[in-house]
């Protein structure tokens, strides 16, 4: 539902591929093909925000929303890719991915909507209330009394689990440092 793109690597191919030594990733999605928008919805971000890992072959994106019917817009993105692999004549084909974090709406959506047995209103809704909650918390002001104490205590720290880069980020809390902190509030 949250997925800006139509299509989504699902897999790389075995071997130095073009798409590995461009750090494509399963996952990343294809939003735009040589720089004409295949999206779902606008951008949540500022083009200043993006990194470019493939400086030589940039291309700007146009951003382009396109409302299709259900399978229209997969099958537009294909046919347009196999004909920019098949003119010869013209530019080489540039593909326009993005990719999202573990807490990106486009990979959350589906906690929020199994905490909600599946209700698309009531998922919805929490994750509305969620973001406006985000909005108002974070990021944490780290100069707030108290919340130096507590890192100074290691009472509230973050576990790198050395195990797999994909792992999301582990907070560890241990609750006895933080009860024994004087100067925090709830607020």
């Amino acid at each position: 539902m949250f997925t800006p793109g139509f299509a989504t690597i699902g897999r790389l191919l075995e071997g130095q591929t073009v798409a590995r030594k461009c750090g494509v990733q399963v996952g990343d999605c294809i939003v735009a093909v040589n720089g004409q928008g295949f999206r779902r919805f606008a951008p949540d971000y500022k083009d200043e925000e993006l990194e470019n890992l493939s400086k030589e072959s940039f291309v700007e994106n146009d951003h382009r929303v396109i409302q299709m019917s259900r399978g229209e817009g997969y099958s537009s993105l294909l046919r347009k890719i196999k004909a920019m692999k098949t003119d010869k004549t013209g530019p080489p084909l540039v593909l326009n991915l993005e990719r999202y974090g573990w807490d990106a709406k486009v990979n959350s959506w589906p906690r929020f909507l199994d905490a909600r047995n599946g209700s698309v209103p009531e998922a919805m809704k929490m994750l509305q209330e969620h973001e406006q909650w985000r909005k108002q918390n974070f990021p944490i002001d780290l100069t707030r009394d108290g919340i130096q104490d507590v890192l100074r205590l290691k009472a509230v720290s973050e576990i790198d689990p050395h195990v797999d880069n994909k792992l999301p980020p582990t907070v560890y809390v241990n609750f006895a440092k933080l009860q024994a902190v004087e100067n925090i509030s709830s607020d």
